[in-house]
């Protein structure tokens, strides 16, 4: 069963000229239509350090986040158009996506994002649901009180998404809170095994209102459990919060692709 398309969002960036859009509208490129938001999330990631950097996080998170969808061709040319930097970052930054499963060449046609399919979707949950009990457990035994602050911080972040319906705010906040969590695990190599494993996930989870309140009171549960530093409770609540993130992943990819 293929992956469906992803929902695109928009974002208020700086802006690109009319010749370089017309030089993007070739069909397949994928990009004319998202040339604007792309560089605003350059300029968000301008922080990363090296162009290189900047220019994979920045793909990284339009992959994320749907602005990007499966499907979509990236070449060096049209990067560099809408980017307007040399190709040599595009090009080292376009081949460490495809070493961590982002991206796949396509003959001719540079690289292209994968389309996952449910089964794929399955493992890569499968996966998260080890590592993120894994960390919860960890965080659960090396958390700073500054740290139990910041998901906390988290959490109140989410309620007011929630109050406000706004799914977007709601999946940040999530992410925010997740973040946390895997510094507090103080384990470097954990945190990068969960980049590398849920980065070409297409975020699902709140495309339904109703899982809103659920979501919040599993972070809120995970949360507690953290800061009661009872790491079994915490790995086991993080579980499940996984398996319940599958199912409305699932849920969501069916509707969407109606």
């Amino acid at each position: 069963m293929p992956m469906p398309r992803r929902m695109q969002k928009d974002s208020k960036p700086r802006r690109v000229n009319k010749s370089n859009r017309e030089g993007l509208a070739a069909p397949g490129s994928g990009l004319a239509q998202v040339a604007d938001q792309l560089l605003g999330l350059y300029r968000k990631n301008s922080y990363r350090g090296t162009n290189v950097d900047i220019v994979y996080w920045t793909i990284r998170e339009a992959i994320r986040n749907g602005l990007v969808i499966s499907g979509t061709h990236l070449t060096e040319l049209d990067l560099e158009t809408v980017l307007h930097i040399s190709r040599t970052p595009i090009r080292e930054a376009l081949q460490r996506l495809e070493m961590e499963f982002l991206l796949q060449k396509s003959p001719r046609r540079g690289f292209v994002i994968p389309v996952l399919s449910l089964n794929e979707i399955v493992e890569i949950y499968e996966i998260r649901e080890v590592l993120l009990g894994l960390v919860a457990r960890c965080a659960a035994q090396h958390a700073s009180a500054t740290e139990i602050s910041l998901m906390e911080q988290s959490i109140a972040r989410m309620e007011r998404a929630r109050d406000a319906g706004d799914a977007e705010g709601l999946s940040q906040a999530s992410a925010q809170f997740h973040r946390a969590i895997e510094l507090a695990s103080k384990n470097r190599r954990l945190q990068n095994l969960i980049r590398l494993n849920s980065g070409a996930m297409p975020l699902y989870e709140f495309t339904d209102p109703e899982r809103f309140a659920p979501a919040i009171a599993e972070h809120r549960a995970i949360y507690e459990a953290i800061a009661a530093h009872d790491a079994p409770r915490a790995e086991q609540l993080a579980q499940e919060h996984s398996r319940n993130a599958l199912k409305a992943h699932t849920r969501a990819a069916q509707v969407v692709d109606m």
